[in-house]
């Protein structure tokens, strides 16, 4: 499954409103092509994550919109999808990680990303509370999955790396 490219900017602009919604800021102008529109989203995580990360008591809040708002997202993906097994839900993962830059692959319940575009402007925080947003993604897609990070690009590892936590792909 590949998502067409006349589709993938209006995909970042939603996934620009819902991490907008969790952070509580206004959205941010995602325009342009492809390249420029991912590059715009990934300056607003990092700039919003990084504001965040300077307020520990609402850290485990934000963790938790971000997890609803893309939870949310991947379920209405899974109902208009028709999606009704753990493959198919990696497989419309890895099309929607491909409209993002990230190279994502899900099998026998453990998934590899090979290249993040993101891991280029997140440091080691940032990734790790914008990682909420992955989880409750592919839960939201897979009925229940769980992304479960044992090691991460932006750490210095060479492929982030885990399991998908209940759900065998």
């Amino acid at each position: 499954m590949t998502v067409p490219r006349f589709l993938r900017v209006p995909c970042i602009r939603r996934l620009a409103a819902l991490t907008a919604d969790a952070f509580q800021a206004p959205v941010p102008r995602v325009t342009g092509p492809w390249p420029a529109a991912l590059d715009a989203y990934a300056a607003f995580t990092a700039e919003a994550a990084r504001r965040a990360l300077g307020d520990e008591t609402r850290l485990e809040t934000l963790r938790a919109r971000l997890f609803v708002n893309a939870h949310d997202l991947g379920s209405r993906l899974r109902a208009a999808l028709r999606i009704r097994s753990a493959r198919r839900a990696a497989s419309v993962a890895r099309a929607l990680y491909e409209v993002i830059g990230v190279d994502f692959r899900c099998a026998g319940g453990e998934f590899r990303v090979r290249a993040c575009r993101f891991s280029r402007c997140y440091s080691p925080q940032v990734c790790r509370l914008i990682s909420s947003l992955d989880d409750g993604l592919f839960s939201g897609l897979s009925g229940g999955g769980r992304l479960e990070f044992d090691q991460r690009i932006t750490e210095g590892a060479a492929a982030c790396t885990g399991r998908t936590g209940g759900i065998t792909v």
